[in-house]
């Protein structure tokens, strides 16, 4: 019987959606790589560019590539 432990982000990352990507929001695997590009894309945009988790617990916002909003939902 093998189990398979959840926990580890390493091995399952969240998906996040990036919006507005330059063509519609952008599905992304592992929260890095979520603010990596959106720091990216917010450097290149007047306007903020939101990340969040599939699950909506957590919520990023982008200006000028950097992150000016953080929430994370605890329950």
């Amino acid at each position: 019987m093998s189990t398979t432990d959840t926990s580890s982000n390493s091995e399952n990352p969240h998906q996040f959606e990036i919006v507005p990507g330059p063509n519609g929001p952008i599905s992304v695997s592992g929260r890095a790589e979520a603010v990596e590009r959106a720091k990216a894309l917010s450097a290149d945009m007047p306007r903020p560019v939101r990340v969040e988790r599939m699950d909506g617990k957590v919520k990023m916002e982008f200006r000028s590539g950097g992150i000016v909003r953080y929430r994370r939902r605890t329950r």
